[in-house]
């Protein structure tokens, strides 16, 4: 999972300078159209690949024989046995909080880093930075969570990227010191990409392992639209407090911004936690 959601980072790190010079040669309103466009060609491209598993192919080539033709119809939902377990509800509140907070640093990288002085192609740079991280990131912890556990390695890089912002990010939009700023600034993009970036490829093996691959299509299913939701409330919501808080033209126009951040990294931190302490008391048991 970890080397195939490292493409992810890979497109990122193309994207951005990519964007930036569409936006100078042809506006921001025709990179749009331009990159939606590509954007859709890609997507489909992709899509043309995709196959299963022999087995899996053989399996649903016999139900489709024996289902009646308007089952193609009946979607199934989760399993809502499932649904009512603590388990599920935890994993519910984690993934919801994560990604509420996931996207908000990508998005204001580039305008963050110009009210420290760095130009709009510096700002860029800082996203295609982050996504460089963010693919090697996720191969490097993929493997350390195939030999520590993958909930306990989805817990350590949750808090890491929490700590981080506080650590790094909020003291760079309070200090007085603009080469102090920077350089905390630079260290937190690197350090967000590396281990923010763990819980995309960490976090649909957490759910095999604690629904067994039976369940995992309908939970993955309910856990990403939670996940969707959610980013579209937390980075609204990170917007406004940057207005709030300022112009948005001086760093600390921020500092709201990375509390919110890193409080929501942090409970989501706690509810993986929580999750893994009870998946080793099951285990002990059985």
């Amino acid at each position: 999972m970890g080397i195939i959601l490292a493409g992810t980072g890979v497109g990122g790190l193309v994207w951005a300078p990519a964007i930036h010079a569409m936006n100078d040669s042809m506006g921001y309103r025709n990179a749009l159209r331009l990159s939606g466009s590509l954007s859709g060609a890609l997507i489909m491209a992709a899509s043309t690949v995709l196959e299963w598993d022999p087995t899996t192919k053989a399996r649903l080539a016999l139900e489709r024989l024996r289902q009646p033709k308007d089952r193609f119809w009946q979607v199934p939902l989760i399993d809502w046995r499932i649904a009512k377990t603590r388990t599920f509800t935890l994993q519910l509140l984690g993934s919801s909080l994560q990604s509420a907070a996931y996207y908000t640093p990508v998005f204001f990288f580039s305008t963050y880093a110009r009210t420290l002085g760095f130009s709009s192609a510096s700002g860029a740079n800082f996203i295609a930075v982050n996504n460089a991280c963010n693919a090697i990131g996720k191969i490097i912890i993929g493997l350390i969570a195939d030999r520590y556990g993958r909930l306990n390695t989805l817990f350590a890089t949750t808090a890491v990227s929490s700590i981080a912002c506080f650590a790094f990010w909020l003291p760079s939009s309070l200090d007085d010191d603009n080469d102090t700023s920077r350089g905390l600034f630079i260290t937190y993009s690197i350090l967000y990409g590396l281990f923010a970036s763990a819980f995309v490829s960490l976090f649909p093996t957490s759910l095999v392992e604690l629904f067994g691959p039976a369940h995992f299509a309908g939970v993955n299913g309910a856990l990403y639209m939670a996940r969707g939701l959610a980013t579209l409330v937390g980075t609204p919501t990170a917007g406004l407090l940057i207005r709030s808080s300022g112009n948005g033209q001086m760093p600390d126009s921020y500092w709201r911004t990375t509390l919110m951040v890193g409080c929501l990294l942090g409970g989501a931190s706690i509810a993986v936690l929580w999750v893994t302490i009870d998946s080793k008391r099951r285990i002990g048991r059985i």
